[in-house]
């Protein structure tokens, strides 16, 4: 896959770099990615090209911190870069000796190039609240927000259908310009079973301000006008900032595992790169349009 043969589309910038040395690294993680043909090898934050890449005269100056680097099939190099919590992919050409900032890169015959996305798995574990339906035409994974309108809905349009033919592996990211959306995910994690958590999840969406739902989890005010003042002192128990966890948890180490689900919710989102809700992957964690399953 020679470098020239490629097309290159949506350039945003090339900047050429100066004195950078290519050597191999020895440090590589052993993980090939084959994507339709094209070979990424993920290299090591350790290893000598990752830091070159991330000492670049182009990212210092923009505060630019390197996120990923993978070498590809004839050595072209695939750097994701993030920058004031925005991500943004790069693609390294040695044989120039310079960086394209592009959001689509062609092969000769016109095929776009798809990259790996790598996710921890045992982040995605602890991310996934519960789990629903049948793995008939395979399996998706689903950020949701109990309180998002368009998450109600995806639910109310598809809810039936993914339950039907999709293994839905559930994770709940409360937005934060959703008033209800963190108690509403509390309450929902309190389930036990994954059935029980689906359950609550409809129940939400179908009407998240249930008084039944505000007595459960300790709130006084969940419909009338001192709401607004009791769920900033909520959300302040959640971030931390006071430590009296009552009476909005039944003890400290469920607030303490909330917490900790919150806090990986927000890691995978962001190696995801996933920007609202409802996003929906496949198995290769690549987006999928709700509406086309």
């Amino acid at each position: 896959m020679n470098a020239n043969k490629f097309l290159f589309r949506t350039i945003l910038g090339v900047s050429i770099i100066g004195s950078l040395s290519f050597a191999s690294s020895i440090n590589q993680q052993k993980k090939t990615y084959n994507v339709e043909g094209i070979k990424f090898v993920p290299l090591a934050k350790d290893s000598k090209i990752f830091k070159i890449a991330s000492e670049a005269p182009l990212f210092k100056k923009f505060h630019t911190q390197v996120k990923t680097v993978m070498k590809m099939s004839d050595g072209l190099y695939y750097i994701q870069v993030e920058r004031n919590g925005r991500r943004f992919d790069f693609y390294w050409d040695k044989d120039k000796n310079a960086f394209f900032n592009t959001s689509i890169l062609l092969t000769a015959n016109g095929k776009v190039i798809k990259v790996p996305v790598i996710i921890d798995k045992n982040l995605l574990k602890k991310s996934i609240a519960f789990t629903y339906g049948h793995n008939i035409k395979g399996e998706l994974y689903m950020f949701t927000d109990p309180q998002c309108p368009f998450c109600k809905r995806a639910e109310k349009r598809l809810g039936k259908k993914l339950e039907k033919d999709y293994k839905v592996h559930t994770i709940l990211f409360p937005l934060s310009f959703h008033d209800r959306a963190l108690p509403l995910t509390q309450w929902i994690l309190r389930a036990k079973t994954d059935k029980e958590r689906y359950k609550r999840m409809k129940e939400a969406m179908q009407d998240n301000e249930n008084p039944q739902i505000g007595k459960d989890l300790g709130f006084k005010h969940w419909n009338d006008r001192q709401y607004s003042q009791e769920i900033e002192k909520y959300r302040e128990i959640v971030e931390g900032r006071i430590s009296n966890y009552k009476p909005y948890f039944k003890s400290k180490e469920e607030l303490k595992k909330f917490q900790r689900y919150l806090k990986n919710v927000r890691k995978l989102v962001q190696e995801a790169n996933v920007r609202g809700t409802p996003t929906f992957l496949n198995k290769d964690y690549r987006p999928v349009n709700p509406y086309s399953l």
